[in-house]
């Protein structure tokens, strides 16, 4: 038994090799044989990464109709990812494609079809971890346009959604946090009253800083007690 060495790729092309009967079926139904040739791996690859792209967007565009139903900007923010779908193959994914294809041609490496399904689909996962944004979901205000509905067994409630936006932005203003009054000169105006915030900017045995703001001035002072 001849020694070989282990490889993760096909066998290296053959230049004396029959014409090979590539097809792009071939390479969705993972039943084809080893590619060698440059324009063969750059489709194969290409077109799985388009499938694995428009799959990804078309599932985002989906839930993002769904969620932004109400929203006035629905259309466009759902027009403008399905738009994404086809460019982005069409530009980036296609230089990407050529020139993981080149690599593996210009080094003489075959590639099965089950290399084409992974390359491709790896091109998408690195763009959807690229794109990720985890802020999203706070960049558009969603106050619903169409009144909620609030239906029980035998009563039926409706409230106007852009009033009940109002009043959770009211309380959330209303809920900030003041700092504490003390009876103290400010430097500049003489008014007596001043707030104070207390900071532990030292180690825990030490004194710590104390920042006023003056009521009436905002004029700031330091203090280290």
């Amino acid at each position: 038994m001849a020694a070989g060495h282990f490889s993760i790729f096909a066998v290296e092309a053959n230049v004396t090799a029959a014409t090979s009967n590539y097809s792009l079926w071939r390479v969705l139904t993972l039943n084809g044989d080893d590619i060698t040739s440059f324009w063969e791996m750059f489709l194969g690859i290409t077109v799985w990464m388009v499938i694995s792209y428009a799959f990804v967007y078309t599932v985002v565009a989906l839930i993002s109709m769904i969620m932004l139903r109400n929203h006035p900007w629905m259309f466009i923010y759902a027009t403008s990812i399905l738009g994404m779908a086809i460019l982005g193959p069409a530009t980036v994914g296609a230089l990407t494609s050529a020139s993981i294809a080149l690599m593996f041609s210009s080094a003489d490496k075959a590639i099965s079809c089950w290399h084409c399904m992974m390359l491709g689909s790896v091109q998408t996962l690195a763009v959807m971890l690229s794109e990720f944004c985890s802020e999203c979901g706070t960049v558009l205000p969603l106050p619903s346009a169409a009144p909620i509905t609030i239906t029980s067994i035998r009563n039926k409630l409706v409230y106007s959604s852009e009033k009940i936006y109002q009043k959770r932005v009211v309380d959330a203003k209303e809920g900030t946090l003041e700092n504490p009054v003390v009876d103290k000169i400010c430097d500049k105006c003489g008014h007596g009253t001043m707030s104070y915030t207390c900071r532990q900017t030292r180690s825990a045995d030490e004194g710590q800083t104390v920042f006023y703001t003056c009521l009436k001035c905002n004029y700031n002072m330091v203090e280290n007690a």
